[in-house]
């Protein structure tokens, strides 16, 4: 069926489909109910397609609204522009799910609830943010139609009047951990490690020397006397502080840092050394 435009609704509160208790609103059947299946067959079938839905959204997730940071007048434009865009292209949207006659009643409901919130008082402003409720979940409904019926094709999004989410740009390696320190710590057998902020990282692998036998860092025969790889991981933290314990009190050790993120693990940092407390 084709889209009707409605008539412009009277500012009262009798759109609404809410009571005050309390002070709080409660969104009552009207609503809620559309939705609600009645029967277990309804159960059964609303979880199937919930599943088919959520395998499609998780492939394919590329409608925005970009609502959660406009304000309410901003909101009232964006869905009234999203209704009437959709609507000029019905032939791409034959069968909108959430109507987009509910839509305008929603629309036409929050002005006029926030026409009364503007003269102040509790219940004048949970009333508004009932509207607001309803308006945003009728709203995030449309998307998901929209992300099904549109298959993720970016010229249909933009027919709906929504907008084309962004594919994230690949994270690049993180640089190279600059300015390790290593000093002994407070207590018996440690030793803490601080090095500067890192662009790109995630998280920082902190490994530690294992060679019992450590020579100098400028030993020119040092290579003749280590194994192949005399490197132990002691930790993969995010924090650019570390204390290595259960350490030999008065031993010297050797310690390195890399960034690592979902790119792959940057350059070492230079070796720091220290004794343990």
């Amino acid at each position: 069926m084709a889209y009707q435009k409605r008539p412009l609704l009277k500012a009262n509160f009798n759109i609404l489909p809410y009571n005050i208790l309390g002070g709080t609103a409660v969104i009552i059947a009207h609503h809620l109910g559309r939705t609600r299946p009645k029967s277990n067959r309804a159960v059964h079938a609303v979880g199937v397609q919930a599943a088919k839905f959520n395998l499609i959204l998780s492939i394919m997730s590329k409608v925005k609204l970009g609502w959660s940071l406009l304000t309410i007048p901003q909101k009232i434009l964006k869905a009234n522009s999203v209704r009437t865009t959709m609507a000029a292209n019905a032939d791409v949207y034959t069968a909108p799910d959430p109507d987009l006659g509910e839509i305008e009643d929603a629309e036409n409901a929050l002005i006029a609830a926030e026409a009364e919130a503007m003269k102040g008082g509790t219940d004048r402003t949970t009333m508004r943010n009932a509207a607001l409720f309803v308006l945003t979940d009728l709203m995030k409904r449309l998307v998901d139609y929209v992300q099904l019926t549109s298959g993720g094709d970016e010229v249909k999004i933009v027919k709906a009047g929504m907008e084309v989410k962004k594919a994230p740009e690949p994270w690049p390696l993180p640089l190279q951990v600059k300015n390790l320190e290593a000093n002994p710590g407070t207590n018996a057998g440690t030793v803490v490690l601080t090095c500067d902020a890192t662009k790109h990282k995630k998280t920082y692998l902190v490994e530690i020397w294992a060679f019992d036998d450590i020579p100098p860092l400028n030993d020119p025969n040092t290579s003749n006397r280590i194994p192949l790889d005399p490197w132990e991981m002691l930790v993969i933290q995010g924090g650019r502080e570390y204390e290595a314990k259960s350490l030999i009190s008065g031993k010297n050790y050797r310690f390195r840092v890399a960034a690592q993120n979902s790119a792959g693990l940057g350059p070492f940092s230079g070796e720091a050394q220290s004794v343990a407390r």
